[in-house]
């Protein structure tokens, strides 16, 4: 299955302007499995948090992951079970955007003459 679009992740993405600091970042998880029984490293519940934190501490003025992408694999061949994720995205800053009135609207017309 190909990646699934999730838009941006971080702490305040809720119509904001993003500023592109690096494209193309990408991290992956995986679990092991020999017997229903995790083999190797810690089996954490929120890998995808876990990975957002990794690929953000990678530019320290990075606050958010826009264009975000998840893709999930899992592999079971017999006893052997695998399942990874992976997360990819643009390294950005979040920025204020300023609302400049237009011409109408400094004036208080609409540029007709009396």
């Amino acid at each position: 299955m190909g990646p699934t679009p999730i838009g941006t992740l971080g702490p305040g993405t809720d119509t904001v302007a993003v500023m592109r600091l690096r494209p193309g970042v990408e991290s992956s998880s995986c679990r092991r499995w020999i017997l229903g029984i995790p083999v190797g490293g810690v089996d954490t519940d929120d890998s995808v948090a876990a990975l957002l934190t990794e690929l953000l501490s990678q530019e320290p003025d990075a606050t958010v992951l826009s264009e975000a992408e998840i893709r999930w694999e899992h592999l079971a061949a017999g006893v052997y079970e695998r399942q990874c994720v992976t997360l990819r995205g643009v390294l950005g800053r979040t920025m204020r955007t300023i609302t400049i009135p237009g011409d109408a609207d400094v004036h208080g017309h609409h540029g007709h003459s009396h």
